[in-house]
């Protein structure tokens, strides 16, 4: 147990501090990001993806491999069904210019890379290479000229963007550790106390972290999907999927060989079993998570290619696969 939240106040209290710390700071950050620009794709993916490293780096700090890799996979997930779904029943989701939608089958790509890796059973850093190319790749094709972006005001505060996103930061940050230790100590105390014997610290950060990272994104996405423009969320949620396979998983699989480093003064010892310094794939995670984003990227094919459209019958159904996965990695046992 990384803290005891029963001696001050609660377990389950400071849990949800840190969950509406985060839901805050995404919408800090969108506020400050998007105000001037609110139909930048990239900067509403940067926005939700910030608080969401900062969940990852913070349980990779506490030595939770399977938490950070959980957050990452629970935050895509609901972004891909959850966040869509909801969005699609605003408005018709796809369609957009071919610069964006030439970006959409990448992320089919990223998730089987990480499907693959985990038959390794460890997170290895070819696989972190791997990820890290196709995002240096995806950055070159990533552009944004002035001169398609509507300056609209949507927001309107006239608040210095700086100061959202400082704001947007530190509740980042400090909602993230409160929730990664929330995660961590909830199963124990209820365990304890005769209750959720299935309930794990994986789970609930999938299911619950991932959910307040993501869902502020629905009403800002809203807005401009009924303004016309539904491939501007549409976009900004595979830009944040992107982010989190191409830059958050590759931060876990080399972490091990760079705390490696920085624990022996000789640098890396060929002569060091490698396992000893490999992080374990999550097997859960695995199971569930990467063939639950997979099938979702998988239909982003045929919207990147202009051939369909997420209606609201289409967002019924995301929204409610991704109430079944919460049910799923909150009730069946991560030992599975």
């Amino acid at each position: 147990m990384i803290f005891n939240f029963e001696s001050k106040f609660g377990a389950t209290s400071l849990f949800v501090t840190g969950e509406v710390a985060l839901y805050m700071s995404v919408l800090l950050m969108v506020r400050g990001l998007c105000r001037r620009k609110p139909l930048s794709p990239g900067r509403r993916a940067i926005a939700g993806a910030i608080p969401t490293a900062m969940v990852v780096l913070s349980a990779m700090i506490c030595g939770r491999a399977d938490v950070a890799m959980a957050v990452i996979f629970g935050a895509s997930v609901s972004v891909m069904a959850g966040v869509t779904g909801l969005l699609a029943v605003a408005a018709p989701l796809g369609g957009g210019p071919l610069k964006w939608r030439r970006v959409w089958p990448f992320l089919p790509v990223a998730a089987l890379l990480i499907f693959m890796g985990g038959f390794h059973s460890v997170l290895h850093w070819k696989l972190g290479l791997a990820l890290v190319l196709e995002g240096l790749i995806l950055m070159t094709m990533w552009t944004e000229p002035p001169d398609v972006i509507d300056e609209t005001e949507i927001t309107p505060s006239a608040t210095n963007s700086w100061l959202w996103l400082v704001a947007g930061l530190v509740l980042a940050v400090g909602g993230a550790w409160v929730a990664v230790q929330g995660s961590c100590d909830l199963p124990e105390f209820y365990r304890a106390r005769g209750g959720a014997a299935s309930m794990s610290a994986e789970g609930i950060a999938a299911a619950m972290i991932g959910a307040a990272l993501t869902l502020p994104l629905v009403e800002t996405g809203r807005q401009i999907a009924r303004m016309g423009e539904p491939w501007v969320p549409m976009t900004a949620n595979l830009g944040m999927v992107l982010i989190n396979l191409c830059g958050l998983v590759p931060i876990v699989c080399f972490w091990a060989y760079v705390k490696a480093v920085f624990q022996n003064s000789h640098g890396l010892q060929i002569s060091m079993p490698e396992h000893i310094l490999l992080s374990a794939f999550p097997m859960p995670v695995w199971r569930i998570d990467t063939v639950a984003l997979m099938l979702l990227a998988l239909l982003q094919v045929p919207i990147g290619q202009n051939k369909w459209q997420i209606g609201r019958i289409g967002g019924c159904l995301l929204m409610f696969v991704y109430i079944v996965y919460m049910g799923v990695t909150l009730i069946l046992p991560r030992s599975w």
